[in-house]
């Protein structure tokens, strides 16, 4: 062979090395670009809920017939939980979501005292339920794509992309 086939052979086998990594390269820009919208939209969500629950706080300030003490860990829940937006650490958001969830169902369990809840207070609890349905579909969603994506991590020939990119996992919503 001579040198003149071996540069133009070398040449090709750049170009088409170039080529791949280019397009592995856009393969996970377009992912993580995914995840991002999905994670916009569970923001999005989670923003609609914490409106919903300081309208439930609002209306329920000052009336009786449920569980102060319920009322108040909500309070202390939503603000936490408002607050967790700043953290750069998904962790902390994803479980102080939870935890307000958590004390969104012990406020509606003091509902069932004597006194009814107020139609306003019944019509948050529906839309409350509506946005946690949601907030769920949302959440599932973008865990989808983080699993995708970060298949797409591991597997050849992205793999060596992704590292060269500097890219690395992402954790799931689910499991923080």
């Amino acid at each position: 062979m001579s040198k003149a086939m071996f540069k133009l052979a070398a040449l090709a086998a750049a170009g088409v090395a170039g080529g791949v990594a280019v397009r592995e390269y856009n393969t996970l820009a377009r992912s993580h670009q995914a995840v991002l919208a999905a994670y916009a939209d569970l923001d999005a969500q989670i923003e609609r809920r914490h409106d919903t629950v300081r309208a439930l706080i609002e209306e329920l300030e000052g009336k009786t017939g449920f569980g102060k003490a319920a009322l108040t860990k909500l309070a202390d829940a939503e603000q936490t939980a408002a607050e967790s937006v700043f953290s750069p650490k998904l962790a902390d958001r994803a479980r102080s979501e939870k935890a307000l969830t958590k004390a969104l169902r012990a406020l509606f369990a003091s509902f069932a005292g004597p006194t009814s809840p107020s139609e306003n207070t019944l019509s948050l609890q529906e839309q409350l339920t509506t946005v946690e349905n949601q907030i769920a579909f949302a959440a599932t969603y973008h865990d989808s794509l983080i699993e995708e994506h970060n298949r797409l991590l591991v597997a050849f020939p992205t793999a060596i992309v992704a590292r060269a990119a500097g890219m690395h996992r992402l954790p799931r919503w689910h499991s923080l």
